[in-house]
């Protein structure tokens, strides 16, 4: 859901900014938007979104489970969690947009 309101919002700020600083209509904005957007494009961000979400997910819930004993173990796993992920992030959107294009 996400995904889908960020991308939206993307295209309304873009338009909003291409007809106050370019004047360019925003019919021709939509127009050009939908003539080059596929759905394939619309599945492809779908997809990839829901790849990151899930990824996400487990690489927290491993580190997270990882932590043993200390109370000073939580900010180390919290560390190691946000550095998996946004490093598994690349990695998988760097994979998918090779196998893509």
């Amino acid at each position: 859901c996400l995904s889908i309101l960020f991308s939206l919002l993307s295209l309304f700020f873009t338009m909003t900014i291409g007809y106050y600083m370019e004047s360019i209509a925003p019919s021709s904005f939509l127009a050009g938007v939908v003539s080059c957007v596929t759905g394939f494009d619309i599945f492809l961000n779908l997809f990839k979104s829901m790849i990151f979400g899930a990824s996400v997910a487990l690489i927290c819930a491993f580190w997270g489970f990882s932590a043993r004993g200390l109370t000073t173990e939580i900010p180390q796993m919290t560390t190691h969690a946000v550095i998996g992920s946004v490093f598994w992030c690349f990695v998988i959107s760097a994979i998918v947009t090779i196998m893509v294009y």
